[in-house]
């Protein structure tokens, strides 16, 4: 049985071993017959440059099959509805651009605003785009197999999505099939570095090895070709298995040829096939398949050879349209007698080979000093062709595939030039489908075919393959080719504004690869070169003056005001758009320039007008002002504001940097919390669809632990972290660093198995070496928690003293309002414990005074918080009614605002209370209630603590 997604059938074998019969009579007619779907997704050697050709040709034909065979209405309906249910219509959009088929299923769809994205952001949206769509697909009743043939010449791109589809565990009834040619493979392929990874993330392969045939094998093959005894065709049988060595291809090809000469005939007088066993040992036999196919073909009419070689030119298939804008229809009709003969089957409007060694032998009839110049006559044919009608399109890389291949029979500038357009459109054109490396080629060729002069004569053009190369180079991992195009872009531009988009491309492929120190430089480089200059270590006191600069410059200026003009300017746009950048850079590591570069961000936007960026600005600002200046009205109303630009503006790719800054660390203070919980939920849906993949992960785990403070049973806090983790792209993320001390948490809640989660002290080491001090400080809040709720309180203290610098570390999370929550509590318990009414006595007031005064402005988050700090406060102080009637009203508030934790808490704490003044009756009572109530929060562990400790 297969498991999902998660297992993959690996099929190998040397060329003609018959690996494609085996998957196809095994499982594509069963398949078919049960009503599964087949995706055929075949790769072409000479298509390797065009990116994702295979799949979408795969998908296309596929969908045209389906809509074509479906006499099922009902089974279209299903399949229309379940892809509009899973797919919204802005990512139906990204697909039916890739593919016009599936048009057919799903009908036109209403109009729908594109999220504007490029780049790494453009190839996360198209993945994600084709998981949905893979996921709508396999959610049928039915099984469907995707069998992807002749991976050896797959594309990266290719790989990088079929990879995705693997590792999506949310796939049902898929099947995976992958076929190659294991002597075509080596450790150096791409295709090597694909299944390496698929099996570190756990897939499970399933080999299956097709070889050649045996001598016995070979014989019951021909007995039942020829309808004959095995016995009589032994004879026959040992010669073909000599002459072929068993290869199935070979040995059919060889039959075939047999026949073509006369020495296989059928007797209609003995009504048998007969054979002369000498003359057929004597036939000498060529190098392999290929040259058997060459004989045949040689023996074709001449129009019908030079038609077959054409199409060759073209690759394993091709449309007939394609072909009749490169020849006559009366030639094209010639291609009948090669279907006569079996080497090329028709399939609707496609012309297939029936192997793709017919194509290469087809092929290799022509002479090599005339392959180029066929190449560059296609190319040019192709060309006219498409530019008279419609402009070249989707055909634009064939065509520049075709001109490439003829590269040596450009000799004009002028046509050199051209050549040079047509590989920068191709490359501009792969990039927009997310194929950078196949982008990369294209753009390296057209640079190969300019020099110095060209930067004098053509200086537009050049500046625009060279940047589209450094862009592709960068996206496809290639920081060394990427380096070597700026390095040229820069000693050939003209000006500061051509040298911008570079310095932007230098920067993003710096942080990508976590150098952020030499990105800041960089940025801020650029930056003193635009007029925008920073302190080289600015502290605190630089930061509040900025802070009172820009709070003056914002008095009195509302929505109105800041919305009546946007950047025009586009070193300003550029600036404010670095700033964004590099203001989220430094968060991680140097905060003081972050503030300073929101502050700027706003400034410029106050000045010059707003643009997309700005909203994400003040949203930024809004923290600043909250979390750090500890105005909360006054946040909260920026925060509106960066809602009221972000509307405006319709950005929506902006939406999950707004909505997880203001959801996780303004509104926090300001809404009930369980409010902000939808919010992040939605950042994280629009982040996937528009590919911002870190966005969408900061959005998620906010989302999760927003999730658990604000009263969610743990379940579903486990379930909404699960879903989290099945993002493959997630686990190798920095971000999951964040995740695994609040996984711990609620696992030792819980109970159970730790599904291998590292300790605190595993996490605390890695925070450590990697200077990361915010995860240092999550680990620590998660330990005080935990070491508080299972009595440990000397510990608790001990980790709430390390954390007090918590509010700068975290600025504007809830994780404040839980660290002085618990803190009061810890210091109130030591308190008791020593017996000492004014020990902690100032830390227990500070705790209270600051629980006051954020329940006057969030009295729904935090009033019941307050009402058990004073309870036990009132304990301590021996005012039993006090503590009795706050003890009550705490665990009450907390239910009707539904902060099941904190009502198991104050049950407990009540519990505590009465039994330490003798009280069991009541004591028995609140245990019973907390014990109750921690069950219903999903805290197994801690109930069971509670038994434990106090045996009601």
């Amino acid at each position: 049985p297969i498991d999902k997604a998660r297992e993959v059938i690996l099929v190998s074998g040397f060329s003609g071993s018959g690996k494609t019969l085996l998957v196809k009579t095994v499982l594509q007619e069963p398949l078919l017959d049960e009503g599964g779907g087949f995706l055929n997704v075949k790769f072409d050697q000479l298509h390797q440059g065009e990116p994702l050709r295979a799949i979408i040709t795969a998908f296309n034909e596929f969908f045209d099959e389906f809509v074509g065979g479906c006499g099922d209405s009902g089974m279209l309906i299903k399949t229309r509805t379940s892809i509009q249910e899973m797919i919204e219509p802005e990512l139906l959009g990204v697909l039916t651009g890739f593919l016009p088929s599936l048009s057919k299923i799903i009908g036109t769809q209403p109009q729908t605003e594109q999220i504007k994205v490029e780049g790494l952001m453009a190839l996360n949206q198209f993945k994600f785009a084709f998981q949905l769509l893979f996921r709508a697909l396999s959610e049928r009743t039915n099984p469907v197999v995707m069998f992807l043939d002749d991976l050896q010449w797959a594309d990266t791109a290719s790989l990088d999505l079929v990879k995705t589809l693997i590792l999506d565990s949310q796939n049902k009834s898929v099947v995976f099939i992958e076929c190659f040619r294991d002597n075509e493979i080596n450790d150096e392929h791409p295709f090597t570095s694909h299944l390496h990874h698929c099996k570190e993330a756990g897939v499970h392969h399933i080999e299956i090895r097709v070889d050649d045939l045996k001598k016995d094998d070979v014989n019951e093959l021909v007995s039942d070709v020829l309808n004959a005894p095995q016995s009589k065709t032994a004879s026959l049988a040992d010669i073909v298995y000599r002459k072929t060595g068993g290869n199935v291809l070979l040995v059919i090809q060889f039959l075939e040829s047999l026949w073509d000469e006369g020495l296989l005939r059928y007797s209609f007088r003995l009504r048998s096939w007969q054979w002369q066993t000498s003359l057929i040992d004597s036939k000498t036999m060529l190098n392999g398949a290929a040259d058997l196919m060459v004989r045949r073909i040689q023996s074709l009419p001449s129009n019908a050879q030079h038609i077959l070689i054409t199409i060759a030119c073209l690759g394993c298939q091709c449309e007939e349209s394609t072909v009749l804008m490169i020849e006559s229809k009366e030639m094209v009709e010639m291609l009948d007698v090669a279907i006569g003969e079996g080497f090329v089957d028709k399939v609707g409007t496609k012309y297939k080979f029936a192997h793709d060694q017919i194509q290469h032998a087809a092929y290799s009839l022509i002479p090599e000093s005339l392959r180029q110049h066929l190449h560059f006559q296609i190319g040019k044919r192709l060309l006219l062709h498409r530019c008279q009608v419609e402009g070249l399109g989707s055909m634009i890389f064939l065509t520049v595939d075709q001109l490439n291949r003829g590269i040596v029979c450009i000799k004009e500038e002028g046509m050199k030039i051209d050549l040079v357009r047509l590989n920068c459109q191709a490359g501009e054109k792969a990039m927009s489908s997310a194929a950078f490396t196949s982008a990369e080629l294209y753009l390296k060729m057209g640079m190969s075919l300019l020099d110095e002069r060209h930067w004098k004569e053509h200086y537009e053009l050049c500046l625009q393959l060279y940047l589209s190369h450094a862009n592709a180079a960068y996206c496809s991992g290639d920081f060394e080719g990427m380096k070597a195009t700026l390095d040229s872009i820069h000693a050939h531009v003209v000006c500061l504004d051509d040298k911008l988009h570079a310095y932007s491309v230098h920067i993003s492929a710096l942080t990508i690869q976590h150098k952020n120190h030499e990105s800041m430089e960089v940025g801020l480089n650029i930056l003193k070169c635009l007029g925008v200059t920073f302190p080289s270590n600015p502290d605190e006191t630089i930061v509040r003056k900025e802070f009172l600069k820009t709070k003056g410059m914002l008095e009195g200026n509302a929505f109105a005001q800041v919305a009546s003009k946007t950047i025009v300017n586009k070193r300003t746009l550029f600036i404010i758009e670095l700033l964004e950048s590099m203001a989220l850079n430094a968060y991680y590591f140097k905060q003081e320039f972050c503030f300073l570069f929101i502050f700027q961000m706003v400034q410029l936007s106050l000045l010059h007008g707003i643009c997309d960026s700005s909203a994400v600005a003040f949203s930024f600002y809004s923290v600043i002002v909250c979390g750090l200046f500890g105005d909360i009205k006054g946040g909260s109303s920026y925060g509106h504001l960066s809602l009221d630009i972000l509307d405006h503006l319709q950005a929506q790719h902006k939406l999950p940097r707004v909505y997880v800054t203001l959801y996780s660390h303004v509104f926090v203070w300001s809404k009930p919390l369980k409010n902000c919980v939808e919010p992040l939920l939605r950042g994280y849906n629009v982040a996937m669809k528009s590919g911002d993949i870190t966005f969408a992960m900061v959005s998620a785990l906010s989302h999760c632990k927003i999730s658990f403070q604000s009263g969610q049973t743990l379940t579903a806090v486990a379930s909404s972290t699960e879903q989290l983790e099945k993002v493959g792209s997630f686990i190798s993320s920095p971000m999951w660093n964040a995740i695994l001390p609040f996984k711990r948490a609620f696992i030792q809640l819980m109970g159970g198995k730790d599904d291998g989660v590292m300790t605190f002290d595993e996490m605390l080491s890695d925070a450590e070496k990697n200077a990361d001090r915010q995860n240092v400080c999550r680990i620590y809040y998660y330990q005080m928690m935990l070491a508080y709720l299972f009595g440990n309180n000397e510990s608790a203290a001990v980790f709430s003293e390390k954390i007090n610098d918590i509010r700068s570390l975290l600025p504007g999370r809830f994780e404040i309002v839980e660290h002085t929550f618990y803190s009061g509590l810890i210091f109130i318990a030591l308190s008791k414990k020593a017996n000492e009414q004014k020990s902690h006595h100032a830390l227990i007031h500070n705790s209270i005074d600051k629980m006051n005064n954020w329940a006057e402005h969030m009295p729904y988050n935090c009033k019941h918080k307050l009402l058990l700090l004073e309870a036990e406060f009132a304990s301590l102080e021996g005012e039993d009614q006090v503590a009795s009637s706050k003890y009550s009203s705490a665990a009450d508030l907390a239910k009707k605002n539904g902060f099941i934790q904190d009502q198991a808490l104050a049950y407990e704490r009540a519990g505590i209370d009465y039994f330490e003044k003798g009280d069991e009756t009541k004591a028995s009572d609140y245990y019973r209630k907390a014990h109750v109530t921690y069950i219903e929060w999903g805290a197994k562990r801690k109930s069971d603590h509670l038994c434990e400790c106090y045996p009601f």
